[in-house]
């Protein structure tokens, strides 16, 4: 979803992108839920479970989507926050993703580079996984759904890019039969 925004939104405005109006989007549709979960659930779980001391530190990896990390390297993170992790991959990605999509596209090289990023990102994701149980919590232990998903996108927008269709055809099916292989296969990932 993020990567098609993005190429729409560059399309429509002939390659200029908005970046401060692109985070405030995200910020203002994450942060009430972000900030209502941490109230209600997260702090409330951790008063339960006598954590008190884990919530300061807890609530700020929370805010700064760095709970991944914190649980990664074994921070004494509340119980409740641990849930975080997933949002952060998510968030930490939506840092780095636009402004690589941005130059990408400028200089117009997208299609080109694209095979290349996901076989790339598949044997980093294969790779990472035998480093450490903590990878799981890592951006790196997720590289390989989030290229699919950039790979969807492009396959699902290459039809308006009669010229480049069948690479991003290429790009997307090779993005799911890698997930595929992966998921079928568990015990060779091991």
């Amino acid at each position: 979803l993020i990567s098609t925004l993005i190429l729409e939104e560059l399309d429509l405005r002939a390659g200029a992108f908005g970046f401060a109006s692109f985070y405030a989007r995200r910020a203002f549709r994450l942060a009430p839920a972000l900030v209502i979960w941490l109230a209600l659930v997260a702090a409330p779980v951790a008063v339960a479970l006598r954590e008190m001391g884990a919530i300061p530190i807890s609530t700020v990896a929370s805010i700064a989507y760095f709970g991944n990390v914190a649980i990664a390297t074994h921070l004494n993170i509340g119980t409740g926050y641990r849930q975080i992790w997933s949002l952060a991959i998510e968030e930490q990605f939506s840092f780095v993703w636009p402004a690589t999509l941005v130059f990408l596209y400028r200089w117009k090289i997208l299609y080109r580079v694209a095979p290349y990023v996901l076989v790339v990102c598949t044997v980093a994701g294969f790779l990472s996984t035998r480093v450490s149980a903590s990878n799981y919590y890592l951006p790196t232990g997720h590289v390989v759904p989030l290229a699919a998903g950039v790979a969807a996108a492009l396959l699902f927008r290459s039809r308006s890019i009669d010229s480049r269709g069948w690479l991003a055809q290429v790009v997307a099916w090779g993005a799911i039969a890698c997930i595929w292989f992966v998921f079928a296969y568990p015990s060779f990932a091991n």
